[in-house]
């Protein structure tokens, strides 16, 4: 999997979905970067996703403690500590044919979406309803997190 190497150390199976929810609105969006969906990292296109369960025991025991990874995030995008939460009720595990990949959620906790960080690390923010250009494991991805967000 091709990743960012100053960030990849041990986070080959792991991938973070960053949005934002407006809390007068409810309007959601996700932080979409030039690489794709996951911060921290792209996700090699030659991975496809799997049906069913049957790549969950590839998976390994060994994570990274969320905050680890909340830090790692907000380093990422510039950001100020506190400015990410990680969502704690969501987990997903999407199978593909490289082995499990181990979803993450983090919410930004502004009132407004940090357009300026995305822009200077060349993202932008994205509702669900631009995914059509992403690959199927971006958008389930997105559309597990959504369901996750929105219920």
């Amino acid at each position: 999997m091709m990743m960012n190497t100053s960030m990849s150390s041990g986070l080959a199976d792991t991938r973070l979905v960053i949005f934002h929810k407006q809390a007068t609105s409810a309007r959601l969006r996700f932080l979409r970067f030039e690489h794709g969906l996951f911060a921290l990292g792209a996700v090699d296109d030659a991975v496809e996703l799997l049906e069913g369960e049957g790549a969950a025991s590839l998976s390994s025991t060994v994570e990274w403690h969320p905050a680890t990874l909340q830090r790692m995030a907000e380093g990422y995008l510039g950001l100020e500590a506190g400015s990410l939460c990680m969502e704690p009720e969501f987990y997903g595990v999407v199978p593909t044919s490289r082995g499990v990949l181990r979803l993450r959620a983090l919410a930004l906790t502004a009132i407004d979406p940090p357009f300026e960080a995305a822009e200077r690390i060349g993202g932008r923010f994205i509702s669900i309803t631009e995914a059509r250009g992403m690959s199927a494991l971006e958008r389930e991805a997105l559309r597990r997190v959504y369901e996750h967000v929105i219920g």
